[in-house]
């Protein structure tokens, strides 16, 4: 921040040394501004990731966001049959409210099943090889016996749906559960992050943990899809989609201890959350009897995420919201609590 210098004249004859004494001081003190200002830029600078200044970030994301390209996944629509509102908390700026519900939802394709999983089975195939391919056929397979036993081209599922607004206006509503596909869908996951604002989007969570954040993150490698309801841009509530995850990212030893974490864009709030998508991501470690990844935290990798967001010059806020779901997930207890990030770059 720039300070501006003001050196005014009494009035007084002034002597010859004292006027060259004054301009003297009047030099030292601008060469002291010059390096004040100077350190300021340079400090600006290195506080922020890769050495670059805010703008500079910017303009890299901004441009990164403009060549992005989507992969297609199929999701599919969720008519609203009914609902029971269940639990409300109201917290500091905000109001949850819970709702048992039922959604009747096309019935899927299996090519679309297969489409979805195409980068996992691939994964699968790249790891274990033939005995890959085996685990594919026998999901597949499953899929097949699913698929037939509904007789109908849709069908009616249970979830239980958030309801958050804040004080002021604006509400955003999604399922508190993410799922797995085995023998049906079955709750796997709890949702315990939700980000919002200006750059609150999916990708932009995506590209934050990627670039911005202290702990850098990658892809994801070999991991399982999860699925869950989200009401996108809430179109007076037929914008209910069944959908899998738009990104997947790791931080630590895949073969070790690591956290993990899928991200669900929300769509657009045009009241005050503006672009949001909410997460789930748990501390796990690699079980190598079983030759898969053991949930070992959710609050761990939670706070580990919190406080990496909290005090980045991208971020408006960090705060709490419950979702009353706390309860057991994979055996690990999850508190119900969820972290709040508004996201303003």
């Amino acid at each position: 921040m720039c300070k501006e210098w003001f050196i005014s004249s009494s009035g007084f004859s002034l002597g010859e040394g004292i006027m060259r004494r004054t301009r003297l001081q009047q030099l030292i003190l601008l060469s002291v501004t010059l390096m004040v200002l100077m350190a300021s830029q340079l400090a600006a600078a290195f506080s922020s990731p890769n050495g670059f200044n805010k703008e500079q970030l910017i303009r890299e994301k901004l441009k990164a966001k403009d060549a992005k390209t989507s992969k297609k996944y199929y999701e599919w629509k969720g008519e609203l049959v009914s609902e029971r509102l269940v639990n409300t908390f109201e917290g500091d700026g905000y109001i949850v409210k819970v709702y048992e519900v039922t959604f009747r939802m096309e019935k899927p394709k299996l090519e679309e099943l297969i489409h979805n999983s195409k980068e996992y089975f691939g994964s699968l195939i790249k790891t274990y090889g033939d005995e890959g391919k085996a685990i594919v056929d026998r999901i597949i397979e499953d899929w097949k016996v699913w698929l037939d036993s509904i007789k109908s081209e849709t069908y009616e599922v249970k979830a239980e749906v958030a309801r958050i607004s804040l004080k002021d206006e604006g509400t955003i509503s999604f399922d508190v559960n993410l799922y797995k596909w085995w023998f049906g869908w079955q709750v796997s996951d709890p949702v315990n992050l939700v980000f919002y604002g200006p750059a609150g989007s999916a990708w932009d969570v995506d590209y934050d943990m990627r670039n911005w954040l202290t702990n850098k993150w990658g892809d994801a490698g070999l991991a399982w899809d999860l699925y869950t309801w989200v009401d996108k841009d809430h179109a007076d509530g037929v914008d209910w989609v069944w959908k899998k995850q738009d990104y997947q990212l790791r931080h630590g030893d895949y073969y070790g201890y690591c956290y993990h974490i899928r991200i669900y864009d929300g769509g657009y709030d045009w009241d005050q959350f503006l672009e949001w998508c909410i997460a789930g991501v748990h501390y796990e470690v690699w079980d190598w009897l079983g030759l898969t990844h053991r949930v070992i935290s959710w609050e761990q990798a939670e706070d580990f995420v919190r406080s990496d967001f909290a005090d980045e010059w991208f971020v408006g806020g960090v705060g709490y919201v419950y979702l009353f779901n706390a309860r057991p997930y994979q055996d690990i207890w999850n508190d119900g609590y969820a972290t709040i990030i508004r996201l303003d770059y």
